[in-house]
């Protein structure tokens, strides 16, 4: 006879356990007692200048069997006429920042949980009812499921944690699992397969644009389990996605890069932020790259330009002082209708990127307080919902 779970957590395991990862909660039937009904969900997709890989993911969404679900789009002007069939909430975002994007999407989103798909993926028709099923525990703050590669022939992603030097891989759980932080390292989630519980991520402040690109979602698991030492994340093998590999302004076909700068400063401020080794990040991405090399998908001459470029990035972010991480606490007021407003100019002439960004969070802040305020939505600052 299986033990039902309530929902509370398991005694703390031996040390030598916390050294090995995010402790799994329990073994059983973990949503015996979980709430019933479909909790509402909101799937932020962000594009940029892909509108066929956009076209094929949205198609996917609309196909999804989740009942309480809308898809929230943040992608630049022409991606925004994509499927204009489809009753999204479109917010144009022209900033090649996928940390401000998601925030935007955030803001923009009405549901409980917020999961993100990124626009090169496809969803299982079951991956939106999958994925929001574990917030019924009240203890879930964050989820992800398995994630295969293009064609669906290999494992991008299942089961790994998440730690200030890297990712690590774990056991693969045969069922659905939950996991709680140790010592500084969480259950590792893909930007593109994930789903947070909106009073949580307003708790920490949403995605810290200071990441525009990689490891932006690994930073913020890490800041939420800081915050949230007792909370879960749940694995859920079931919620699949299958993640392309659509080229972008960072990287050629099948990923392979054709610049490292911004990996570079990423990988520095994360490192600086979360107490990795930075002298490690280079031996990291060589290793990658040589992968790359012996399968014949990159030059090798191409590899010192390419280090040369990460090296760049690195020194550009210092010790990751001037990240424009939004305060804890800060409310990202949920709209019912995406604001027309909402939006940031690339071309604003006088400023510079990084500052504009800020400005423009300020003012998104603000704006969204004012709304949260009228209309009686919004959060605490404690990251629990208000009750009505």
């Amino acid at each position: 006879m299986t033990e039902a779970w309530s929902g509370g957590f398991a005694p703390h395991p031996p040390a030598e356990a916390h050294e090995r990862g995010p402790t799994p909660v329990h073994t059983q039937d973990i949503f015996s007692k979980a709430k019933t009904g479909a909790l509402p969900l909101s799937v932020v997709v962000v594009s940029r200048h892909r509108p066929a890989h956009l076209a094929l993911c949205l198609t996917a969404l609309a196909l999804q069997d989740h009942p309480a679900m809308e898809v929230v789009l943040v992608a630049d002007a022409a991606s925004l006429a994509v499927r204009p069939d489809l009753p999204l909430k479109r917010v144009g975002c022209e900033v090649a920042n996928i940390s401000v994007a998601r925030n935007l999407g955030i803001a923009a989103a009405s549901g409980d949980v917020v999961a993100f798909i990124d626009d090169d993926a496809v969803a299982e028709p079951t991956w939106a009812g999958r994925l929001a099923a574990p917030f019924a525990v009240p203890d879930v703050i964050a989820a992800g499921g398995f994630t295969r590669g293009p064609y669906g022939r290999r494992w991008q992603m299942r089961a790994e944690a998440i730690t200030p030097d890297g990712p690590r891989p774990l056991p693969v759980p045969d069922g659905r699992r939950l996991y709680r932080p140790a010592n500084g390292v969480t259950l590792g989630l893909l930007g593109t397969n994930c789903a947070f519980r909106r009073g949580a991520l307003a708790a920490v402040g949403g995605f810290d644009p200071a990441f525009a690109y990689h490891l932006d979602e690994s930073d913020l698991l890490l800041r939420l389990a800081a915050a949230f030492p007792q909370a879960a994340t749940a694995l859920i093998p079931g919620a699949e996605v299958t993640h392309g590999t659509a080229p972008s302004e960072r990287r050629g076909p099948v990923r392979v890069p054709r610049d490292l700068t911004q990996i570079g400063r990423s990988e520095a401020i994360f490192a600086a932020r979360h107490g990795g080794d930075p002298a490690a990040i280079p031996g990291r991405m060589r290793a990658r790259l040589a992968a790359h090399v012996e399968a014949g998908r990159l030059d090798p001459f191409a590899v010192p330009p390419l280090m040369a470029s990460l090296h760049r990035g690195m020194a550009a972010a210092g010790t990751g002082e001037g990240s424009t991480v939004w305060p804890s606490g800060a409310r990202l007021g949920r709209h019912d209708q995406a604001d027309p407003g909402i939006g940031i100019d690339p071309g604003n002439a006088g400023l510079g990127q990084r500052r504009y960004v800020r400005q423009q969070c300020r003012a998104l802040r603000a704006r969204h307080r004012q709304h949260a305020q009228h209309s009686g939505l919004g959060l605490l600052g404690d990251g629990r919902s208000r009750q009505h």
